[in-house]
């Protein structure tokens, strides 16, 4: 690793930490590193406290700090992902370097490592395989990187490489350093045929998740409009604009208009304007063209199939010397992220509740899933984490798992934006196949309607039936009334 670049404010937030230590239980304080990494450079945009370990359940260190680390990477958003972990002194005197050597003899902090994610979807090349640890002791900052597999960071195998001095620095954002935020709203319409015999939730789960992957290599190859533009991948987030190839917006309300010419979009990415702050970040909107996916060849042993449908947001940030190519790269795994983690919630939900997560009865026509909504919440300047909200929970439901996992006590999160959410409700439908069609053929599974509005809650076919005619019905009606109409007429004379 070439350089390791730190935000002003999570230098703050480590100097306030010190500043405020006192004599207690833990000389030392972890954390959680959140950034981006691209080609040799490292971006420390966010630092996020561990939660005190609580006195009951049984929890060691280790395993709280793994548990957060879960929880924090799925409300990541791209671009502000976990890529290291920090150590700040929370105790004065020399105790505090005591104990980190502790907790580097004992196997601590080879545990903290390895339970951080392999790499940031934003890493490219050799930085793949690059986690930190930041330590700041006695007013001063370090960092080590770990290159390796988890085995071998356990094993004691890989030693942390210093990242020298030099290349440890403080951004200055007075002389060009600058986020942008590269957000899209897609309309998401996948169908899953559900394979029998591969019952129960971690299997519906994976073939769920095998449906994601399919769509996201069609999502690599959709041409794409930066502000209702194209632009050269080449270039760099700093240059948008230069030659009116794009247009951010940095205030509400305003942006870039979207779409293109000359061709019939498919599925199209749009982005919101509902969200963008009244900052300096540019906020550029996103369009991605997507052709349809395909319908899935069906086997014969199919019961049913599941429809994964809505519009979802999604947004990733990058620094302004990133690429076009390489911010979009994050803009993608974010999307593919980001409904992984929706499909994670709604199968532990429906465990929770029922015990497992199946295809409904051949008695029930049509059954639909409320996927969970994305609620967006700014915690420093623009930069923004997520939760997810199920069916019955309201934006305070988010507000309150967010600050529980990213707030210790005595943080202030006055600072903090009002959160937002824009999305519809994206919805997961799940069909029977006995009720799709009479037919025997297997591609009946595969039946499912394309329009691009979600349906309604238990809707039935029958329903539908109702509203529907042939051709001849109303042919037959206008030769009647107009039949009518001339016999009135040849009474009247």
């Amino acid at each position: 690793m070439r350089s390791v670049c730190v935000h002003p404010k999570v230098e703050r937030v480590l100097q306030r930490a010190s500043s405020s230590a006192q004599s207690g239980p833990d000389s030392v304080r972890t954390g959680l590193l959140l950034g981006q990494c691209w080609d040799q450079r490292c971006y420390l945009l966010s630092c996020v406290w561990t939660p005190p370990l609580p006195g009951e359940g049984g929890w060691n260190a280790t395993e709280w700090f793994a548990a957060h680390v879960k929880q924090v990477q799925r409300m990541s958003v791209g671009g502000v992902e976990i890529v290291g972990a920090c150590l700040s002194e929370c105790e004065k005197g020399s105790t505090a370097a005591s104990a980190v050597k502790q907790m580097e003899s004992d196997g601590r902090i080879r545990n903290m490592i390895a339970a951080l994610p392999t790499s940031s979807t934003t890493s490219t090349s050799s930085a793949q395989s690059d986690r930190f640890l930041l330590k700041y002791i006695g007013n001063k900052m370090s960092v080590d990187a770990y290159s390796g597999s988890n085995n071998d960071i356990l094993s004691g195998a890989v030693k942390p490489k210093p990242v020298a001095s030099g290349s440890v620095k403080v951004l200055d954002w007075t002389s060009g350093d600058q986020v942008h935020c590269l957000t899209t709203m897609m309309n998401i319409d996948l169908s899953v045929a559900v394979v029998e015999g591969e019952s129960g939730t971690t299997s519906l789960e994976a073939q769920l998740t095998r449906s994601l992957h399919a769509f996201h290599a069609s999502l690599n190859h959709a041409p794409v409009l930066i502000d209702g533009r194209a632009t050269d991948a080449s270039a760099t987030l700093d240059r948008l604009g230069d030659d009116g190839s794009s247009n951010a917006q940095s205030t509400k309300g305003k942006g870039g208009k979207g779409g293109g010419k000359g061709g019939k979009k498919a599925n199209v990415g749009r982005a919101a304007n509902e969200d963008a702050s009244s900052s300096s970040t540019p906020i550029h909107q996103i369009d991605f063209f997507v052709r349809p996916m395909p319908v899935p060849p069906v086997p014969e042993n199919c019961s049913g199939v599941i429809r994964i449908r809505g519009a979802c947001n999604f947004r990733t940030y990058a620094h302004n010397k990133c690429s076009v190519a390489q911010a979009m790269q994050s803009l993608r795994s974010d999307i593919l992220n980001s409904l992984s983690s929706r499909l994670q919630l709604l199968v532990e939900d429906s465990e929770d509740q029922f015990g497992s997560f199946a295809l409904p009865s051949a008695d029930q026509l049509t059954y639909t899933w409320q996927l969970p909504r994305r609620l967006f919440q700014p915690i420093q300047d623009e930069l923004c984490v997520c939760d997810y909200l199920l069916a019955h929970e309201s934006p305070e439901d988010g507000v309150g798992r967010i600050r529980e996992l990213l707030l210790t006590p005595g943080d202030d999160s006055s600072s903090w934006q009002q959160p937002f959410c824009n999305e519809k409700v994206p919805t997961v439908t799940a069909d029977a196949q006995q009720q799709l069609s009479n037919s025997s053929k297997p591609q009946s599974c595969a039946s499912t309607p394309t329009s691009s509005t979600p349906p309604s809650t238990h809707t039935h076919a029958s329903d539908s039936s109702k509203s529907s005619r042939p051709p001849s019905f109303y042919i037959f009606a206008f030769l009647a009334a107009l039949f009518a109409i001339l016999l009135s007429f040849w009474k009247m004379v």
